[in-house]
């Protein structure tokens, strides 16, 4: 046997893993690394959390990441160096989370690592990403070298995620969706895990779920477009709306949000999946552009994005969700969760389905998306699959990741 297929076999008999996970989501802020023990698979999967910590990426590599999700200034030669510099980020995460949590490195079984996504094209994405002629080539990247946190750390390593559910007819994306089922089903609730990053993006889970009942898509911006304002208002002194306090002393503007409702992405029936291509930087000079001359105060402005993020979602949730099943609860996760004002305005919308936070089933609000990274990851170095393709469109379940050995 070679010296992975060793490795791997080991991993196998393994009745408790120990795994380090490893995700930075669509707002791009920095990595998010949990340590966790996992065991099981599949039906039997259960994961608990050890410690998880955030590690922010340095303020200058972040106007560097802005190039990259720039149609104009993103080349290969940045998309490169990103791709290294990123899995040197990632290891240093990884040797910290190892250390916060007083684990030596060399007694982990490996570590999963989701990458952060710098461009995805979908299938049936704008025309001008149709390089090669009329054929339509969907494409992702997650970067962060897997070679690199290998090197770095001596350990097992899985990377870049959402391609073979891509290669087997998926968009790749929501990517966390088996995970949440792990954690989140119930034997008699319905339930749906709501995560508000960048995008929002709902897992529906009936009571009992099977897998294959499993749905999620996600409804349009969550923190994105209020993000991008903060950012612009503060010449990038300030990278979100804190608690939500500036939206919460604005005033909506109703015919500005009525405006932003007719989006074809928030009005387009699911599976679908969407990202900064359409509600980062393009969505932002739209709006702008949109109210022109019109004097508008930021907080207004701020309120109304604000609304629109909840709207979006409710509206979702009213004519794509709701039709289907019964929803008793909604559990937010993500940065999201601490936008008070966001919250708020989703409750209004939403009720009398109670609305809480995974903290209400025992998972920490920013340790749900890296828990399920690292689940997912437990299934690839056991060679069993870990993608849901009623959630992604696949055409079957995949092994989800490439491995690369230490």
């Amino acid at each position: 046997m070679s010296r992975l297929g060793t490795l791997l076999n080991d991993y196998a008999n393994k009745r408790v893993r120990t795994l380090i996970a490893l995700h930075s989501g669509t707002s791009a802020d920095g990595i998010t690394a949990a340590l966790l023990r996992v065991e099981g698979s599949q039906d039997t999967a259960r994961a608990t959390l050890v410690r998880c910590q955030g590690f922010p990426y340095p303020s200058a590599f972040r106007e560097k990441l802005a190039e990259l999700f720039a149609r104009e200034t993103a080349t290969v030669p940045k998309f490169g160096q990103a791709h290294f510099y990123l899995g040197e980020l990632f290891a240093q995460a990884a040797q910290g989370i190892a250390a916060e949590a007083g684990v030596e490195i060399e007694t982990v079984d490996g570590i999963v690592c989701s990458g952060q996504i710098t461009f995805h094209i979908r299938r049936g994405q704008d025309a001008r990403d149709r390089w090669l002629g009329a054929e339509e080539i969907p494409a992702a990247l997650d970067t962060g070298e897997g070679s690199v946190i290998a090197e770095r750390t001596g350990r097992l390593v899985v990377t870049n995620m959402r391609s073979r559910d891509m290669a087997a007819g998926g968009q790749g994306n929501p990517l966390v969706v088996y995970g949440d089922w792990v954690l989140f089903r119930h034997p008699t609730l319905a339930r749906t895990v709501l995560n508000i990053g960048g995008i929002a993006n709902p897992t529906i889970l009936p009571p009992g779920a099977r897998l294959d009942q499993v749905r999620a898509f996600d409804t349009g911006p969550g923190n994105m477009i209020i993000d991008a304002l903060i950012h612009r208002f503060t010449e990038g002194r300030e990278e979100y709306d804190a608690g939500g306090a500036r939206a919460s002393r604005g005033h909506v503007d109703p015919a500005l949000l009525e405006w932003l409702m007719t989006h074809e992405y928030v009005r387009r029936r699911p599976p679908k999946t969407t990202g900064r291509e359409v509600f980062g930087r393009p969505m932002t000079d739209a709006l702008l552009q949109r109210i022109g001359g019109r004097a508008i105060a930021e907080d207004d402005l701020l309120a109304t994005v604000t609304a629109f993020s909840a709207e979006s979602i409710a509206h979702n949730y009213r004519e794509f969700v709701l039709p289907e099943q019964r929803v008793d609860e909604v559990l937010v996760c993500g940065g999201g969760t601490h936008n008070q004002t966001l919250l708020r305005m989703l409750r209004e919308r939403l009720a009398p389905i109670r609305v809480g936070t995974v903290a209400n089933a025992d998972v920490p609000v920013d340790a749900r998306e890296v828990m399920c990274v690292g689940i997912i990851g437990n299934e690839t170095l056991l060679g069993e699959p870990g993608n849901v393709p009623s959630a992604t469109g696949a055409r079957r379940r995949v092994v989800m990741g490439q491995i690369t050995p230490p």
